[in-house]
């Protein structure tokens, strides 16, 4: 049997027409929606692959790299605290790896003002990095105390002045009674 064409769509412009339409009725919207869908959702994997790369980048020693997947990172609304701890991490490693101690610094403060019980292990970190961040924790726990010091020594003082009153009350009464009189004692004899 033979078949029969009825049309010949190459010739006819028809095969175009119904290209393009499939396209701009099925195709596109599917993507965009997809799209849109992972942008409703977050995209945390996509935060998530940017600090995997940034990782793989500084473990291999490609810090220029490493950096620009952290800001990739960073600059997504949808960061995760975790996410950002991770990010100031990598960014603090490489501060350590090039001893700029003054950007490890600020990124590890940065880090304790995401997560104030952020507490680095010698297994995950070097010692070196570890060490910092107790003696960021160390000062920034010195300058709360002096904050909270001045009222400290006000009640403690307050408490000096008020024991100093009683104990003045107590020995200008004698611990003795009102109506007890008070003799002097005999001078002692001279032969």
């Amino acid at each position: 049997m033979k078949a029969i064409k009825l049309f010949n769509w190459t010739q006819t412009g028809h095969f175009r027409f119904i290209t393009v339409w499939l396209v701009i009725t099925i195709i596109l919207p599917n993507i965009s929606g997809m799209y849109y869908v992972a942008l409703l959702a977050g995209d945390q994997s996509s935060c998530s692959n940017h600090i995997k790369v940034a990782e793989e980048s500084y473990y291999a020693g490609d810090f220029e790299k490493a950096v620009e997947f952290v800001n990739l990172c960073l600059r997504e609304p949808a960061a995760t605290d975790d996410h950002r701890v991770k990010a100031y991490t990598i960014l603090t490693r490489i501060s350590l790896a090039q001893d700029d101690l003054k950007s490890a610094r600020q990124y590890i403060e940065i880090i304790l003002k995401i997560d104030p019980k952020y507490e680095p292990t010698i297994e995950e970190e070097t010692p070196k990095y570890v060490n910092l961040v107790a003696e960021i924790k160390t000062a920034l726990s010195d300058v709360n105390d002096d904050k909270g010091g001045i009222n400290k020594w006000i009640f403690v003082g307050a408490g000096g002045v008020a024991t100093t009153a009683i104990i003045l009350l107590v020995a200008a009464k004698g611990g003795k009674k009102d109506n007890q009189e008070e003799s002097l004692p005999e001078p002692p004899t001279f032969p």
